[in-house]
């Protein structure tokens, strides 16, 4: 994909996603989030009209057909396997207000002792001229 097309491609997704938080028109109950099949309506409006398709068929809110036929069958192949294959798990996670718990610790943390002074140390030679620094005591 060029990076036209992929802006395009993200810009849909992200639609899709806000459309995901809206509130349905078409479900029996007040206040509902947006079905699987509103989004994929919406997904559907689309991706038709940014694909080569839109502008051989003259519709009205055709785009410039930037995408052709294969990256719109690839987009919607992905887009069906993850998004709306687990559409409900996504509604879950990204639109339904989830339930926190927040845990407060106070820990006391020591302080790491001064090192020794190392001007009154002495230096013992060790095997092959190896000076090691023996603490004062």
């Amino acid at each position: 994909l060029t990076a036209r097309k992929a802006v395009i491609a993200a810009n849909i997704v992200n639609v899709i996603f806000n459309t995901m938080h809206e509130r349905s028109k078409t479900t029996v109950r007040t206040g509902e989030p947006t079905s699987v099949s509103e989004c994929f309506l919406e997904y559907k409006r689309l991706i038709l009209a940014h694909s080569s398709a839109a502008v051989k068929s003259e519709a009205p809110d055709a785009a410039v057909g930037s995408l052709t036929v294969p990256e719109v069958r690839q987009l919607t192949d992905f887009l069906s396997g993850t998004l709306f294959q687990h559409f409900a798990l996504y509604q879950c996670v990204l639109v339904c207000p989830q339930e926190t718990t927040t845990h407060i610790l106070e820990l006391e943390i020591e302080h790491a002792r001064s090192p020794p002074n190392l001007g009154s140390a002495k230096k013992q030679a060790q095997g092959a001229n190896t000076p090691v620094i023996v603490g004062v005591t």
